[in-house]
């Protein structure tokens, strides 16, 4: 599993462990175990979905006057590329849509995640399915 967490220190945790700002490593298909594009897309797009929940009520909880320290922004913004480089490679695969953009897989990741309650879990799978069925992915 791997999320961000949006704290004020905003680290990444996966199953490796802890690291800093930079892109986790679980967020690549080498990585997660899983060489298919799609399939690794899928599986980074689930567990957003199924962890998101927890990471919007913190975030709710954070400033919204920005402010943010510079090791913050660096994380958000290598959480971005992550999921920007899982994005292009099933793209270029065929594997996703080529017009997906990444700006629009947070908006449905920020959506579903809001929904989205653990006891829910086979809805939220089917629900996520059907997403990716839009977007494209080969799963």
């Amino acid at each position: 599993m791997c999320a961000a967490s949006p704290s004020p220190t905003v680290m990444w945790s996966c199953r490796e462990g802890t690291v800093g700002a930079r892109p986790p490593p679980c967020a690549t298909s080498e990585s997660a175990g899983e060489t298919d594009p799609g399939k690794a897309f899928a599986t980074l797009m689930a567990t957003l979905v199924s962890t998101g929940a927890t990471k919007m009520t913190l975030m709710d909880l954070l400033p919204t006057d920005g402010g943010f320290s510079r090791p913050v922004d660096a994380a958000v913004e290598g959480f971005r590329d992550a999921v920007r480089l899982v994005l292009e490679r099933a793209q270029a695969a065929g594997a996703a849509r080529p017009d997906a953009t990444v700006r629009e897989v947070f908006m449905l990741v920020r959506a579903l995640s809001h929904v989205a309650t653990p006891d829910e879990g086979e809805a939220v799978d089917r629900v996520v399915g059907i997403v990716l069925d839009g977007l494209g992915v080969q799963r």
